[in-house]
């Protein structure tokens, strides 16, 4: 017997802020057990399902106390079921994670969410917790306003996919695998990346034998791909998905002998992929200045670990350099 909580607060005004987002992801996962309808019950609205083998029930709490006294209804639900901390998940924003991320961790410190430390106040701090990420208006003085303000049409996509996948994966929390549940969701969001190069061609020559040109072609994709990081790899794939201003991969220009980059061919634009943000940045010599003069080609750099944790957040940066170009 599992309670699932989702935190938000009530009412059609909040339906769809960030601070609901524990509401839609908990909405999501008991459409997928084919829940009962909602009922009001313990200062909240109640619904009940079992899993997939019939083993166990699921009971799904979204609290009306608002926010700030979500322990309450909470903590009336968990007594009426007995249903003891460990076995009570809690889905809620999460201002210190990116959007389209997520954490799973029991117990622990708050985090400043006003929703959890009412239910830590009102049973203690041994529920698992599943935070997900909101991401952070940059400025403390502007959390609340941030908070409560519906998702923009950009994050929406990127929540949604956020909760398909969540709602996916859930079955593995309630087998108490939550390493396997964050895998999953993450696997859902950023699946491994189809070969974006082509098979080996068997063209014959006049001779009768391999077409050296055709082969010559198959050995450069392949010395390409050798070379190339997963962040490139994911890169590439995105851009040739978009079909971005004929970006094209080109290794060791006149830039440097270092560099791995695309070349967006009609814009004069260089997207240089470097290993990580905290590493030395190349030395601006004069040769690299002197080509991007005399080319008219601008360089937009990106860090490993943008591309690989933000690739939405890249491409829109791309697109804003293509157009302005």
């Amino acid at each position: 017997m599992w309670l699932v909580v989702g935190l938000g607060n009530p009412g059609k005004k909040y339906e769809h802020n960030r601070h609901n987002l524990g509401f839609l992801a908990v909405d999501a996962i008991a459409g997928k057990y084919h829940a009962s309808p909602w009922a009001k019950k313990f200062n909240g609205m109640i619904s009940e399902g079992r899993e997939a083998r019939g083993e166990e029930w699921l009971y799904f709490l979204k609290p009306q106390t608002f926010m700030n006294l979500s322990g309450e209804s909470v903590a009336a639900a968990a007594r009426f079921y007995k249903i003891p901390p460990e076995k009570i998940l809690v889905f809620y924003d999460e201002l210190d994670l990116l959007p389209g991320k997520l954490r799973v961790k029991q117990s622990g410190g708050n985090g400043g969410h006003n929703g959890i430390k009412s239910i830590d106040a009102h049973m203690g701090d041994n529920s698992w917790r599943i935070r997900l990420g909101i991401g952070h208006p940059g400025d403390k003085d502007r959390v609340s306003d941030y908070v409560l303000s519906d998702f923009s049409k950009e994050e929406w996509q990127t929540q949604e996919k956020m909760i398909d996948a969540v709602k996916e994966a859930f079955p593995l929390l309630i087998e108490s695998d939550t390493a396997g549940f964050m895998n999953k969701v993450a696997l859902i969001l950023n699946p491994p990346l189809p070969s974006i190069f082509p098979p080996p061609l068997r063209g014959r020559g006049r001779e009768g034998g391999e077409d050296s040109t055709s082969q010559g072609k198959v050995d450069h994709a392949r010395q390409l791909r050798s070379n190339m990081t997963d962040a490139e790899k994911k890169l590439w794939y995105h851009l040739r998905r978009e079909n971005i201003a004929g970006c094209k991969f080109r290794r060791q220009h006149p830039l440097g002998p270092y560099i791995v980059d695309f070349v967006c061919l009609e814009k004069k634009l260089i997207l240089e992929v470097d290993g990580s943000q905290h590493a030395e940045v190349m030395i601006e010599d004069a040769k690299r200045t002197e080509y991007l003069a005399r080319t008219g080609h601008k360089v937009l750099r990106f860090w490993n670990n943008e591309v690989m944790e933000n690739m939405e957040g890249v491409l829109q940066k791309i697109r804003m350099e293509l157009e302005e170009s």
